[in-house]
């Protein structure tokens, strides 16, 4: 079930848990084995009763702390799930600044992606969440972007505007005095002045704006982000479109867009908001009229699925000879494979298929291919 689990989610990058308690699970995961727990269990027949327990105690703090991790990330995985498209086709437009005879409607076209999501909540901690994020941006090429929707908007819980009245009352009073002495002589000068002000102002005042959708671009100009606020008019659960529109070269026929989502809890006032779950997407885009372009983004999506599947096979059939370190190094393995998936390189990938078997790195080499097949449509 854990490592089912683990599958699913994108986890955190390896550079956040490099010295944390993430490591150390690797680390446990890749020098733990029956070999080793039985070399364990059979030296406590021989040795002394002190050393017995001191090993024992050592082995029950470390399934506690596996035990712990293993609850931990699975309340993790299970607070979101996130879902986009396997494939969607992009439908050019003409732009109304072109005509007929320029230049730039011979060398460039504008393409409009229009990209379904949807993210599910756990029911528990469903009012728990601040806000779900998608970024939206080319996996390996770069491409300005024209205009995106939605737009960033905002919404007050009270409908129209606000009457204000104020109320001020201003007083004022002060004295002065001097007292001199002249030759035979003494004058005295008292002198006192009052002052009493009532102000009254009665005005319209727009209320507090609360935000429901927070969007822009990012990356240069090259993506955009959508942020979407939990309010009462609206639920960040459930689906929804995002849109882009992208100035391409006239030579482009597909591409990968890199989707990332996340999903975020609150905290305490004044605190930021806290990450509750990730997973990125690599989305194949093509021509809406170009068949040969939609027939290589289908490959590719077939191979990333056998990839997949051959990954869990692998971690299977190695959970069965080796249960302890094996079945760790699958679930961390897994947890990582979107994030290796979009790399640009393919080396992370390639080089963690090289420790599993035949199947996998089959898979693997073919999904590259695939992938290199569909990246040289939109250079």
């Amino acid at each position: 079930m854990f490592a089912a689990g683990l599958a699913e989610s994108a986890g955190a990058p390896a550079a956040e848990r490099s010295g944390t308690f993430w490591g150390i699970v690797e680390m446990i995961a890749g020098q733990t084995d029956l070999a080793w727990i039985a070399s364990i269990n059979s030296r406590q027949t021989s040795c002394s009763r002190q050393t017995s327990c001191s090993r024992q105690w050592a082995w029950n703090f470390l399934l506690a702390l596996l035990t712990s991790a293993l609850c931990s990330v699975m309340q993790g995985q299970e607070l979101a799930r996130f879902d986009v498209p396997a494939l969607v086709e992009g439908c050019e437009l003409v732009s109304p600044f072109a005509d007929e005879t320029s230049s730039a409607k011979n060398t460039e076209r504008l393409l409009q992606v229009a990209m379904p999501v949807s993210v599910w909540l756990e029911p528990q901690r469903r009012d728990a969440f601040y806000a779900v994020e998608f970024r939206v941006a080319w996996a390996k090429s770069i491409y300005p972007l024209m205009d995106y929707w939605p737009k960033s908007s905002t919404q007050s819980a009270v409908e129209g505007v606000v009457l204000t009245e104020r109320h001020a009352d201003r007083r004022f009073s002060g004295g002065v005095a001097t007292d001199g002495l002249l030759q035979t002589f003494a004058t005295v000068a008292n002198a006192s002045a009052s002052l009493e002000e009532q102000v009254s102002r009665r005005y319209a005042e727009i209320p507090e704006q609360a935000p429901l959708v927070e969007s822009g671009p990012f990356e240069r100009s090259t993506g955009a982000f959508f942020r979407f606020h939990d309010s009462r008019q609206m639920v960040v659960e459930g689906g929804r479109e995002l849109r882009l529109l992208y100035r391409l070269p006239r030579s482009w026929r597909a591409g990968l867009l890199l989707v990332e989502a996340r999903a975020y809890l609150r905290r305490g006032l004044g605190e930021e908001p806290q990450l509750a779950a990730q997973r990125k997407f690599l989305v194949p885009v093509h021509l809406a009229d170009d068949e040969s372009a939609r027939q290589l983004a289908i490959a590719y999506v077939q191979a990333e699925n056998r990839l997949r599947g051959a990954w869990t096979e692998a971690g299977t059939r190695a959970s069965i000879s080796r249960p302890v370190g094996a079945w760790l190094r699958r679930g961390l393995v897994s947890q990582d494979l979107d994030r290796m998936l979009s790399e640009n390189s393919g080396e992370q990938l390639r080089s963690a298929s090289e420790k599993l078997d035949r199947q996998v790195r089959a898979a693997t080499e073919q999904w590259l291919s695939r992938r290199e097949a569909l990246l040289g449509l939109s250079r």
